[in-house]
């Protein structure tokens, strides 16, 4: 059944890439759709459910918000929704890594005029105020299994 599900999912995208629209990256998406989008990353397929339980303890949001997101990002082309019973699998077509790399191209052109040094200088003399200021995160569970979105500035 995973087999089926997962070619079904990739049937699903090469069918929305080849009219559809496709997401450009994270400039096009909300902070609420990148965090939805992190729980589709992390669990490679999800349900409105595993994405509603993902965000539960920083966002507890009704099924149907969630519902309401995942269908923008559907419309957005970041994910590919195939339905299985009655409910709707999505798989995100949007890649982490592209993402992150559009997001960090976009800090550096805007904030930095592109100079990576300029970027590493402000970081050298900033780092101390970043820890103080950064207020303690909740861990989900599903970060233990993904070194790069650990990482990563979501």
């Amino acid at each position: 059944m995973a087999k089926t599900l997962r070619k079904s999912i990739e049937i699903s995208g090469r069918a929305r890439r080849a009219g559809a629209k496709q997401c450009r990256g994270p400039q096009d998406l909300s902070r609420l759709e990148l965090e939805c989008m992190k729980a589709i990353w992390l669990r490679q397929a999800a349900t409105v459910s595993d994405v509603q339980q993902f965000l539960l303890p920083d966002r507890p949001l009704a099924y149907t918000t969630v519902l309401t997101i995942l269908d923008r990002l559907a419309k957005k082309g970041a994910v590919t929704r195939v339905k299985q019973g009655k409910a709707h699998v999505y798989a995100p077509s949007l890649s982490f890594e592209l993402s992150r790399q559009e997001a960090l191209t976009e800090l550096l052109e805007f904030y930095f005029e592109g100079s990576r040094e300029r970027l590493i200088e402000y970081l050298g003399q900033h780092s101390a105020s970043f820890k103080h200021d950064q207020p303690a995160r909740v861990q989900h569970p599903h970060l233990e299994n993904s070194p790069e979105l650990q990482e990563c500035l979501l």
